[in-house]
């Protein structure tokens, strides 16, 4: 069942890639796989290897500065449904600048959620019990 489930997801990924990249294949160099990637693609890659490998609830939202020559966006990733006894949700906000034609990661914000009686009711960076 977890192999179905990360295959599931590493297909739907692929497709959502493939959708927001194109299909050029000239762009997608293997030391550069990211170049010219839009934020919400930035923000994922950066989220590591181990992201997702057991297979929560994801939301993903991205917020654009600006229609017209955007420089800003923001990134926000809430995983749920996470194999954790204490944690509810955990939430990494991305805040990016667009440098030389290139998103970059400014900052990065990580926060949890506790279950009732197991901590903080509202995202913190503080500890769950």
């Amino acid at each position: 069942m977890a192999f179905k489930k990360k295959t599931t997801f590493s297909l739907v990924v692929g497709c959502i890639v493939s959708l927001i990249t194109g299909c050029d294949d000239s762009s997608n160099k293997a030391d550069e796989p990211y170049r010219n990637s839009p934020p919400v693609l930035v923000a994922l890659n950066s989220m590591g290897l181990a992201f997702q490998q057991d297979v929560s609830e994801l939301h993903i939202m991205q917020v654009i500065g600006s229609r017209e020559s955007p420089t800003t966006a923001t990134v926000t990733i809430e995983e749920r449904g996470l194999l954790d006894d204490s944690i509810l949700a955990r939430k990494t906000v991305f805040s990016m600048l667009k440098e030389s034609g290139q998103w970059k990661i400014n900052n990065r914000v990580k926060a949890q959620r506790c279950y009732p009686d197991r901590g903080h009711q509202d995202y913190s960076a503080d500890a769950c019990l």
